[in-house]
């Protein structure tokens, strides 16, 4: 019996379904990436537990939209919505969002979309757009970063929610600093010029949805809406993943 025990865990290891990740997994059990613990196997990057205490917003045309209202204080946009607050209820959330930016774990833009997709379908579900259009990074940041977060986020919302990616309309020319260090009123302060549109692809749009992570001041998104303002474009609106609402006490924010 000891012989045949034998022979069955060596053709296990011989298998080609047992595979190495299948050894990582028995000796590096799944952990939920907010609170560590041993989450299901086929579960999202959170445990049941950590995604059901997630400070979501849904979304409905017809109610108030802080977000809305604190980005149409300057600039005339036409929709904005956001399924999760920054807020402390969410910390664990942003830090899985650094992962993605600062660790290049572009696998884990998959489980964001996913865990945002009851207030995204229904965002999507009332509004029709003709192109979703990531916030550009300057191509130095990108050869720095190895890719462009929103830009990969946005692939995922585009392939969920059938909405065509346009990566070539807008492209950032002039390097910004890191607003990851900056106060509220510091970002507010970035330069205007900092974006520019392709006025061919822009002719092919009326309603384009701009795309970011998170939405703290909105400079960008307003310096990205000027952009595609100049080239013709009828209406924008704006999707981040995160808002951060204006009365949190935070002095030091997540980057934009």
């Amino acid at each position: 019996r000891g012989q045949n025990s034998a022979d069955c865990s060596l053709s296990a290891v011989k298998s080609p379904t047992f595979t190495l990740m299948s050894l990582l997994d028995l000796y590096f059990p799944k952990h939920c990436l907010v609170c560590r613990r041993a989450r299901a196997e086929k579960a999202t990057v959170l445990c049941v537990r950590c995604a059901a205490n997630l400070a979501t917003q849904s979304y409905s045309p017809y109610g108030i939209n802080i977000m809305l209202e604190q980005a149409k204080s300057n600039i005339a946009v036409s929709r904005a919505f956001a399924p999760f607050l920054n807020t402390g209820e969410n910390g664990g959330l942003i830090r899985v969002l650094h992962l993605l930016k600062y660790s290049r774990h572009k696998f884990l833009a998959k489980d964001l979309v996913a865990l945002a997709a009851p207030g995204l379908h229904a965002f999507f579900s009332y509004h029709h757009f003709d192109a979703l259009v990531p916030v550009p990074m300057h191509f130095t940041k990108v050869l720095q970063r190895g890719f462009n977060q929103s830009e990969v986020l946005a692939g995922e919302l585009s392939k969920q929610h059938q909405v065509p990616l346009e990566t070539q309309l807008l492209h950032q020319v002039k390097r910004k600093k890191s607003q990851a260090s900056k106060t509220r009123s510091e970002r507010q302060e970035l330069d205007g010029t900092i974006f520019q549109a392709n006025s061919k692809r822009a002719k092919h749009y009326k309603h384009v949805l701009l795309f970011d992570d998170v939405f703290t001041t909105g400079t960008t998104l307003a310096s990205c809406f000027e952009a595609l303002k100049t080239q013709g474009i009828a209406e924008i609106s704006y999707l981040t993943l995160f808002y951060t609402p204006l009365e949190s006490t935070s002095s030091r924010l997540l980057e934009l």
